[in-house]
């Protein structure tokens, strides 16, 4: 959750890499601040509420990408 300069808290969801996570697993357990990892994915008016960490990824979206032939027998997608 993350509080905006408003005051309103904001559910945001942000892919990080394995590295990161790991990292973020460390500060989490030491009892430090998710923020400082956090902190290149937020703007500077927002402030980290809490973290978790997402059950099951998010499935891949499948792109359709269609052609059609036009009288001219131009490719249009």
């Amino acid at each position: 959750m993350v509080r905006t300069k408003s005051g309103r808290l904001v559910e945001k969801t942000i892919m990080v890499s394995k590295e990161e996570y790991e990292e973020l697993q460390r500060i989490a357990r030491e009892g430090g601040d998710p923020a400082s990892i956090l902190k290149k994915y937020m703007s500077k008016d927002e402030k980290v509420e809490g973290w978790r960490k997402v059950e099951q990824p998010p499935k891949p979206m499948k792109v359709v990408k269609t052609m059609v032939r036009t009288k001219s027998g131009r490719l249009v997608s």
